[in-house]
């Protein structure tokens, strides 16, 4: 063999080589992205700790990411607060100018209410503020628009809140019930009796009232406003007088004449007038069922102009004061708060007597009972209707309403009927109506708070929304200065009505700021207002601004670490690439002599 280097040697400078070639490709990366190693591998026994590092930082970075949006929120909310501060503000100065008068005058009175609407819709605006499709006062309903007044006129509004039939809420009880039901307990959805007058007599004064099938009526407040809908007959306004103790039946302010025929001792009153005797109509007649009162005397009762009130006195079952609905001089048709009979067990009777009706069982279609035209015009899809007497015994029972004729004269059933025609001595009655009862309430959202974690040891609770007692107070003293027009029983000039603009200063001043409990419209329990909001909302803008500028700074501190951690130093680096080169080079050359020597040359 004439090579002094063996396969042996050969292996060894080789893997010698490689190393210095890895590392040499190792320190051309490590320049290439500035970091030690491009996997937690390379780090060593520093991978803990960095670790540990990049998440603290990670988290520190979403607490001070969280805080900026939600200050963005808190700030929109401070200036929508700061706003309606104004507006009550504003609006307070302007009642206060009339709280030591007896307002008289139209003018007056006119702007004075228009001041309260206006205010009550600007309130609405800024409580219905929205961030990012994110609706600032509505709880953790931040989808819902909260505020919702229902009216765009003090014309609506004063048409719905008369101060005579019904009245805006007066205490936070009636304003804010919540109340929303179309069904029983039982979930029956035939579940109420509307009763026109509770004792059935109409030469006595009467009471209107709505029974449900199981106590639902239970969380109803006396002087609360509710709507009904989804009736035959009942659909309306009305403000509750009275519930019973079961919860089972609510009585309305009724408002409706009373039979009495010829009263000579009357004495018709309008508002603002002069007093009308029987020199001027001779006697007066009253009907409950038209809710007219009619002079014997043709053309007296002029005076009485439609939209205005008038008090009844001397009678023995009308005395009262009543709104005007219409008059043709001689008959006024008073503006009634009643109710029609309706859903009462065994009444109405749609058939008896010689009117029969027509069974047919339909192969391809629902099934039919079929009478006259507006025999069923009561009746709704979805009622239960009971028939009794029936020619064939198997039309005997209770069937639900699927649909109703246009004209009243048939309905459909979901049940299987069998075809016949009665001999009309049946009798089909349906025990409940249907309907829906809601509550007039403005507010939309829900009184559930959320949290805002600011930082890994401090969480705020954010609570703040539109039936919070600071604004509540605010729009309920707008409302009860709104309602009542001018010239009538329930406008703000009348004597009794007086008292409303002293309720209204005191609900403003405890909605601007904290007052001493003897406040004669303080309510226990219900003590925020705007100015303690602002305060507030600045404490949660302080906290937020401050864990931020902490967060941010620990975040930056353990990021330096990290870089610290994973970062390379250039210039060690490039000394250690350019000794590798060299060395590898010089390794090159050695290797190449090293191949070239053999015996014959070393000797």
């Amino acid at each position: 063999m004439s090579r002094i280097a063996n396969y042996a040697s050969q292996q060894s400078i080789n893997s010698y080589l490689l190393k210095v070639q890895t590392r040499l490709q190792d320190s051309q990366l490590q320049l290439a992205s500035k970091n030690k190693a491009q996997d937690y591998t390379g780090i060593g026994f520093d991978t803990q700790r960095l670790v540990s590092y990049e998440v603290n930082a990670s988290t520190l970075d979403n607490f001070t990411r969280n805080n900026n949006i939600s200050d963005v929120y808190i700030s929109t909310t401070t200036t929508s607060v700061t706003s309606l501060e104004t507006i009550v503000n504003d609006f307070r100065k302007e009642l206060a100018k009339n709280n030591t008068l007896t307002p008289t005058d139209a003018n007056v009175i006119r702007v004075l209410q228009e001041k309260a609407f206006a205010s009550m819709q600007s309130m609405g605006t800024y409580l219905n503020e929205n961030v990012g499709g994110r609706y600032l006062f509505s709880g953790n309903r931040t989808d819902t628009v909260p505020v919702d007044l229902g009216l765009t006129t003090l014309t609506a509004f004063q048409e719905k809140y008369d101060g005579v039939s019904i009245n805006y809420p007066t205490t936070r009880a009636k304003h804010m019930v919540n109340f929303d039901l179309s069904a029983d307990s039982a979930a029956q959805t035939n579940w109420l009796t509307f009763t026109q007058d509770s004792d059935g007599v109409t030469t006595t004064a009467g009471t209107s009232t709505i029974t449900s099938s199981t106590a639902q009526f239970s969380n109803m407040a006396v002087g609360s406003v509710f709507t009904v809908s989804g009736t035959a007959n009942n659909n309306g306004t009305y403000e509750v007088s009275a519930v019973n103790a079961a919860g089972t039946i609510v009585d309305i302010k009724t408002v409706m004449q009373t039979d009495e025929l010829n009263v000579a001792a009357a004495v018709v009153t309008p508002t603002g007038g002069t007093a009308l005797t029987s020199a001027d109509f001779t006697d007066v007649t009253f009907n409950r069922a038209a809710g007219t009162m009619v002079a014997a005397t043709a053309s007296s009762l002029t005076s009485l102009t439609a939209g205005s009130s008038f008090t009844v006195t001397g009678t023995a079952q009308n005395n009262g004061t009543f709104m005007v609905q219409s008059n043709d001089g001689t008959t006024v048709t008073i503006k009634q708060t009643k109710l029609t009979d309706e859903g009462t067990a065994l009444t109405p009777t749609l058939s008896t007597g010689a009117t029969s009706l027509t069974f047919t069982n339909n192969a391809a279609a629902n099934d039919r009972i079929t009478g006259v035209a507006s025999q069923f015009s009561a009746i709704t899809a979805g009622m239960q209707m009971t028939i009794t007497g029936a020619t064939n015994a198997g039309n005997n029972g209770t069937f639900t309403v699927l649909s109703v004729a246009s004209d009243g004269s048939y309905v459909d059933v979901l049940e299987t009927l069998v075809t016949d025609v009665t001999s009309g001595a049946e009798t089909a009655t349906v025990p409940r109506a249907d309907g829906r009862i809601k509550t007039s309430n403005y507010y939309n959202g829900d009184n559930f708070s959320h949290s805002h974690r600011v930082s890994e040891n401090e969480t705020l609770t954010l609570d703040l929304n539109a039936s919070d007692p600071a604004f509540e107070r605010a729009i309920r003293a707008m409302g009860m200065i709104a309602q009542g027009k001018f010239g009538t029983a329930g406008g703000l000039e009348q004597t009794g009505n007086n008292q409303r603009i002293t309720d209204a200063l005191n609900l403003l001043d405890l909605s601007l700021k904290p007052n001493a409990t003897t406040n004669p419209q303080y309510e226990a329990g219900f003590t925020n207002s705007l100015q303690q909001s602002i305060v507030t909302l600045t404490d949660y803008s302080i906290v937020t601004s401050r864990a931020s500028t902490s967060n941010k700074k620990l975040s930056d501190y353990l990021n330096v670490q990290v870089s610290k951690m994973e970062k390379i130093n250039e210039l060690d680096v490039v000394t250690g690439l350019l000794n590798d080169q060299n060395a590898l080079e010089a390794s090159y050359k050695a290797m190449a002599t090293i191949r070239g020597l053999s015996l014959v040359n070393y000797l």
